[in-house]
């Protein structure tokens, strides 16, 4: 199949995927463990209204004051989100504005990497190429991918426990309800209010913390929460069960989760990838899979003379439901509506 169209629906979750360039390992823990949302080195008192210390943000502080903020200006359903060394895997879902998914994505993503540049004072694009986004055919599969989520450092045999990942993860909060909160600095407010050259202002003056919300998958909505929380604990208990039985038959162990913090994050696997091809939907059926292509063939034989016509400058075609416009290239002139 040639290139996939973006296609989204209302009460669909999907799973996402998203690598770094080059694999390189841009997400290795930076943080002290006492204190998580700091950069190793930075005193825990700097996160004291009254401290003059500026606080220094870590890897895990970045990826959950992004994702929070995220949300705040893109509201979608984040059902779970967790990093490994090179990767994010996420699970989403939208009510009814499924423009917010991309939305959501860019936003995010734009934060991370400004801020993960800065941090590790590098230049250029954090992610290879566009979020992978796949739809779940049923709520089995949609559960399967958030455990899937959750559990990937264990499958990767990077931790031996999907809690003592060093990495970010929403792992605690789904298992044992812990709270998720997270700051960060507006360095655009510090500067507009007069920045260095004021020297009663303190950046921490402009300091926000911020909360990170999950949603419930659909259909796990009325489900009691302490429910869903065993229900998380047990099926991720099962991965790690499952997982270290096979590296014991493989004669090979877990890492141990000290390295990870020694890990330089310019470098890179040194096994070639293996990935495949992105599949068009999880599904458990060979006819579920083939009931959402022939649902996909349709609305891409709706959407591609679309976007002919749209780049051709018929700027006021329709196009199909959950699909989105190009974008513009050339000189095709844009017509004034004011």
């Amino acid at each position: 199949m040639s290139k996939l169209i973006r296609l989204f629906e209302p009460g669909v979750v999907y799973s996402a995927v998203q690598t770094v360039v080059d694999r390189a390992f841009l997400f290795a823990p930076n943080h002290d463990p006492s204190h998580p949302l700091l950069a190793r080195g930075c005193p825990p008192e700097a996160l004291d209204p009254e401290s003059p210390i500026v606080p220094v943000p870590s890897l895990i502080n970045i990826v959950g004051s992004a994702a929070a903020r995220a949300l705040e200006l893109a509201p979608i359903n984040l059902h779970a989100l967790a990093l490994s060394v090179n990767h994010e895997h996420a699970d989403v879902s939208t009510d009814d504005d499924v423009a917010a998914l991309p939305e959501f994505f860019r936003d995010f993503h734009s934060t991370v990497a400004r801020d993960v540049n800065a941090m590790l004072g590098r230049e250029g694009h954090l992610y290879a190429g566009p979020t992978r986004l796949t739809p779940c055919a049923n709520d089995d599969i949609a559960l399967q991918q958030v455990i899937y989520t959750l559990s990937n450092p264990v499958k990767d045999g990077l931790v031996d426990r999907a809690r003592r990942t060093p990495f970010f993860s929403t792992y605690k909060q789904q298992a044992f309800g812990d709270q998720m909160r997270y700051w960060d600095i507006s360095w655009e407010s510090f500067h507009e209010a007069g920045g260095v050259r004021c020297p009663r202002l303190n950046p921490k003056q402009f300091m926000k913390w911020r909360t990170l919300e999950l949603s419930p998958l659909p259909h796990l909505r009325d489900l009691p929460e302490h429910q869903r929380q065993t229900l998380i604990r047990k099926l991720i208990a099962e991965v790690e069960e499952e997982t270290a039985e096979k590296l014991k038959r493989e004669g090979r162990a877990f890492a141990q989760v000290s390295r990870h913090f020694e890990l330089d994050p310019r470098d890179r696997p040194k096994t070639p990838r293996t990935s495949g091809s992105k599949p068009l939907v999880h599904a458990s059926t060979k006819e579920e899979r083939d009931a959402y292509r022939e649902k996909y063939l349709e609305v891409r034989k709706a959407f591609v003379p679309a976007s002919i016509a749209f780049r051709q400058g018929l700027f006021d075609v329709e196009f199909p439901p959950g699909t989105f416009r190009p974008p513009i290239i050339g000189s095709i002139p844009i017509p004034n509506t004011s």
